[in-house]
């Protein structure tokens, strides 16, 4: 008799305390959820090159050779050493960033994201797949299906020192739709903090 009182006793603050573990948790997902999107917006960098360049979309256009060195990328504060061993060998001196815009013809490459919420990225005016290249326009290679690449809006200036400028309305979109858990980039990684190596094409 005792003891099944001590176990009606016990039960509903045991119950509480279980239930209050689960909220918390989602809650602290949605959160960071929330602030990652929020991040993924603007877009911030400083580095190393010469030249500028616009961008809206796929279009570029420009004379620039560039190396973003650290900032506000991806919905990440990345530094020069971000994502290490993500880029090939013969690239690695410039670490995880490289613009090239010759005018007409160019290519890019971001690789320091480290969490896999779909934010790196290598494109250029040619690419790995069959298609011929385009001048001024930009395409993902094969194996990056990064959709927020395609409505980035930006501008790097740079004369020694870089400075890389932009916003991504399609991320604006996510971000606030992001609020009733609707994920449209698929980047809702929660709690995630384990770092990847994606695999350079």
């Amino acid at each position: 008799m005792k003891k099944q009182r001590l176990i009606t006793r016990l039960l509903p603050p045991v119950l509480l305390v279980l239930c209050a573990g689960v909220l918390f948790s989602g809650c602290t997902s949605y959160l960071v959820n929330r602030g990652r999107d929020a991040a993924d917006i603007i877009t911030i960098g400083a580095g190393l090159g010469w030249g500028a360049k616009a961008r809206v979309s796929s279009l570029q256009a420009g004379l620039l050779f560039e190396a973003t060195k650290g900032g506000l990328r991806g919905g990440e504060l990345v530094s020069s050493d971000s994502n290490a061993g993500a880029v090939e060998e013969t690239d690695a001196a410039w670490g995880h960033s490289m613009d090239i815009q010759g005018v007409l013809f160019g290519g890019e490459y971001f690789m320091g994201c480290e969490l896999p919420r779909n934010k790196n990225f290598f494109a250029g005016t040619e690419t790995d797949s069959s298609l011929s290249a385009i001048p001024f326009i930009h395409r993902l290679d094969s194996g990056y299906t990064n959709p927020a690449y395609y409505m980035q809006v930006e501008a790097v200036a740079a004369l020694g020192i870089s400075l890389r400028l932009g916003v991504n309305p399609g991320e604006l979109i996510d971000f606030v739709l992001g609020f009733t858990t609707i994920d449209v980039f698929g980047d809702d990684v929660g709690l995630e903090e384990e770092g990847f190596e994606e695999v350079w094409e």
